[in-house]
């Protein structure tokens, strides 16, 4: 079955479009550092073992504060005006 060519033309630049506009979108929301950038973790018992339940439900947000005390320093370092450019939360299992 052969589609006529102008719609063909039409699905094509219609795809082209919104690859376009993901690219615009992404490069608009990773870099413009006007709001902190959350990071969640989400941690996974792939092996279902007790000591790793056990590990999992240690874990909290103070745990990952070095690294976000980290980034922000690193931000500070180049010139990023926001306080706390960087957050971490720990989601449930």
């Amino acid at each position: 079955m052969r589609i006529p060519r102008p719609i063909r033309i039409t699905l094509l630049l219609f795809i082209l479009f919104m690859v376009a506009a993901n690219a615009w979108l992404v490069k608009l929301r990773a870099t413009d550092w006007d709001r902190p950038l959350w990071v969640v973790v989400y941690p996974v018992n792939g092996d279902h073992a007790a000591q790793t339940t056990q590990y999992m439900a240690g874990l909290d947000r103070d745990l990952f504060t070095p690294i976000e005390q980290f980034m922000n320093r690193e931000a500070a370092r180049n010139g990023l005006a926001l306080a706390e450019p960087f957050h971490i939360e720990v989601a449930p299992e």
